[in-house]
């Protein structure tokens, strides 16, 4: 495998609940100098959101990341649906690997006091098993498949504001009380 030394050791060091000290556009023309088009475009495929197929190989950060991905948010949704009362069996994707704390971590999730704090939780989840990851890969495309991964859960959370969000909230219940007021009117 190859080592990218420079690159690696030239990337800001990334720190959970921090602002994210480069963005994921700049890494990736960062990665356009130095990786093989192969590794940019698996590199490049890298999601939060994992994809349906992992064809990945197996021994791969980007497998192991979407695996998990897929467990964990398996998880997730079958204890949304218990609780809810509905089917879920139609809407889980194949798992291509098990891990034995998603069930622990899905009981946390549910536990969790709001969907803020869920989400809060499930991306110290990731960034945690992202860490895992990372163990033993200093200079390699690994350590840089993980270090975009992060940084995507990063950027993800500098793009909350509280402001706008009560502001949606306010504008969604608005909306509500408005169709709510229509059907009384209407009866």
């Amino acid at each position: 495998m190859a080592e990218y030394y420079y690159l690696a050791a030239s990337l800001p060091m990334l720190k959970k609940d921090e602002m994210p000290p480069v963005s994921p556009e700049y890494f990736m023309s960062l990665c356009a100098d130095w990786l093989s088009e192969k590794e940019l475009a698996i590199i490049s495929s890298l999601s939060l959101i994992p994809s349906e197929k992992n064809e990945f190989p197996p021994e791969s950060v980007a497998f192991k990341w979407i695996a998990h991905e897929t467990a964990l948010r398996n998880r997730m949704l079958k204890t949304r649906a218990a609780a809810s009362g509905v089917e879920a069996e139609k809407y889980l994707r194949e798992e291509s690997s098990f891990f034995t704390e998603t069930e622990k971590n899905s009981q946390d999730l549910a536990a969790a006091a709001n969907p803020f704090e869920k989400e809060k939780l499930a991306d110290s989840l990731r960034w945690n098993f992202l860490s895992e990851l990372e163990s033993g890969h200093f200079f390699d495309f690994d350590k840089l498949c993980v270090y975009k991964l992060q940084l995507l859960i990063l950027e993800k959370w500098q793009t909350r504001n509280v402001d706008k969000g009560n502001k949606e909230l306010d504008r969604l219940l608005g909306c509500i009380k408005k169709e709510s007021d229509e059907r009384k009117n209407n009866i």
